[in-house]
């Protein structure tokens, strides 16, 4: 079955027919050599047949540059692309490759817009190639797999793989995160634990290279691209165009799903218990996510779902075609390892239920309280949700990975630096990354952290302008206080900028691989950003 949206290219046509000519004259371009570099690009776009109102420019289709020229985290200073291209189906990339390389103009790929470093907002010197467009979802039901192209959000295909055939897949928790963007740097989510990580449910991977070449990537084509392609995230060696991803009967797991909260206070008992916890997990139920949130004793947020101070989730899946899931000792094992909690609740969601619920997007997060109370309107809701949807902000994190044991006496000082977290915009967020994420090797793919415990992600989230610099202060402060667990690596799904030997943390043994893998796709470096894999 196939499911195609036709909702962008819509709201596009629709918009360009209320403006006329399409010509705007506000903004301006940045100088008059851009406005060159447009035109010499425009030019070259029209001998592929590409139409015209799929390339935007500052004053050209100017008031959808505008729109389009969106940016989630606001953070970085606003950039004005020499032009945006929209493309609605593969050769459209082809021809904007094509067309990049031959006016020497640096290309870059955008889907959700949700890197953390900003990655995918161009510069004043780029050409930006947005995928919204390109939304497009297949599904087999027989062979319950579902094919999404680049810019299909993680919310979209949720609701889309609910409401045909009650089937699921191991995605992220981020609605508005886009497949293409998620795919490539492994993609970690609440059914991790089971299923894997996004690219362990990969069976296809469909892309430019830096030729313009459509290419097929899968286990039996370009199989050095297969192994490239799983974990590179931003680095960047061609343009995914669509992704096929194995899919499962959501309707007929098993949850069990548990929150514990504490005070801010129980920092380090909590960690001492979480590590013995672990433990327990992966000899007895390696299927169970293990999730950690930190917030401020007092904090609220009004778009924010997240309790205030400590919350400890634990989500326990049972699926009836894997044997090893659904240990009957988890309710109590959680109990005895963990200390007495301030609130301690037990649900048994179904997929659906959870899914709706534990989605995380700024405004989505509180939808239950505009969307009518039923899992059908509710996936109805995700179904076409929107990138515009996750609310721009500023946004900062700084994460490693764990892999060292510690005991809770380890954590006296980041016990004392937590209870100055500033209530309004700082957080911390913990996953285990065991069960099915840990039986892959670490050089199966250009993954390499199999053998992890859990991600440590410090965070600043936040609207307000002046919180931005004391935030960074305290996340400093109290990355000082935890760098004895930083075990060298970072999950490449969360750039930084500025991040020293950010290559080897991101790919560690398998960068010189990559490198090879570069060269040969990409041997004259055309695909390059500030954190692409470089040729030599």
């Amino acid at each position: 079955m196939r499911l195609y949206s036709f909702r962008g290219s819509l709201i596009f046509i629709i918009l360009f027919w209320i403006s006329g000519s399409g010509e705007c004259l506000s903004p301006k371009y940045v100088n008059s050599q851009q406005f060159k570099q447009f035109t010499i690009y425009k030019r070259c776009m029209e001998k592929y047949l590409v139409p015209t109102w799929k390339l935007l420019g500052p004053a050209y289709n100017g008031s959808f540059y505008v729109t389009l020229n969106f940016r989630f985290n606001q953070l970085f200073e606003k950039a004005h692309p020499i032009a945006i291209v929209t493309p609605t189906e593969t050769r459209d990339v082809q021809a904007a490759v094509k067309c990049g390389v031959k006016t020497s103009i640096p290309l870059v790929p955008i889907s959700g817009g949700h890197s953390y470093a900003g990655l995918s907002i161009g510069s004043n010197h780029s050409i930006v190639i947005d995928f919204c467009y390109m939304n497009a979802i297949t599904i087999n039901r027989k062979k319950q797999t579902v094919t999404a192209e680049s810019g299909t959000l993680i919310g979209q295909l949720y609701g889309t793989l609910w409401e045909h055939g009650k089937l699921g897949s191991a995605l992220g928790i981020c609605a508005t995160v886009a497949i293409g963007g998620l795919v490539l740097g492994g993609g970690i989510g609440y059914f991790s634990a089971l299923y894997g990580l996004v690219i362990d449910n990969l069976l296809e991977i469909n892309m430019v290279d830096a030729r313009g070449n459509s290419v097929q990537v899968d286990r039996n084509h370009n199989v050095d691209l297969w192994w490239a392609m799983r974990g590179i995230g931003s680095g960047y060696i061609g343009l995914v165009t669509s992704v096929k991803l194995k899919a499962f009967r959501a309707d007929e797991l098993e949850l069990i799903f548990v929150q514990m909260k504490y005070h801010n206070r129980s920092f380090k008992t909590v960690m001492g218990s979480y590590i013995k916890w672990l433990d327990w997990t992966k000899k007895n139920d390696p299927s169970i996510a293990s999730v950690i949130a930190i917030r401020g004793d007092d904090y609220n947020n009004p778009y924010d779902s997240v309790w205030p101070g400590i919350e400890v989730q634990l989500l326990q899946v049972k699926d009836p075609r894997i044997k090893w899931t659904g240990n009957p000792a988890f309710l109590n094992a959680s109990r005895h390892i963990f200390p007495k909690p301030i609130e301690y609740n037990v649900t048994y969601p179904s997929f659906g239920e959870f899914v709706v619920t534990n989605n995380h997007t700024v405004e989505y997060g509180n939808m239950e309280k505009w969307i009518p109370d039923t899992i059908k309107s509710k996936f109805d809701y995700l179904s076409s949700i929107t990138k515009d949807k996750a609310r721009p902000r500023h946004f900062y994190a700084k994460s490693f990975y764990v892999k060292k044991r510690y005991r809770a006496e380890h954590l006296l000082l980041a016990e004392k630096v937590l209870l100055e977290i500033p209530n309004d915009s700082c957080g911390i967020w913990i996953n285990s990354e065991q069960g099915a994420v840990a039986r892959h090797q670490s050089n199966e793919s250009s993954y390499v952290h199999r053998d992890v415990l859990f991600n440590f992600k410090i965070y600043h989230n936040g609207n307000n302008v002046d919180h931005i610099a004391p935030s960074q202060k305290w996340i400093k402060k109290f990355y000082k206080s935890v760098h004895f667990l930083d075990s060298g690596e970072t999950y490449q799904n969360y750039p930084e900028r500025g991040l020293r030997n950010h290559l080897h943390r991101y790919y560690g043994s398998n960068l010189k691989r990559l490198i090879e893998i570069k060269r040969k796709w990409d041997p004259d470096g055309y695909f390059n950003s500030e954190q692409s894999i470089p040729i030599h």
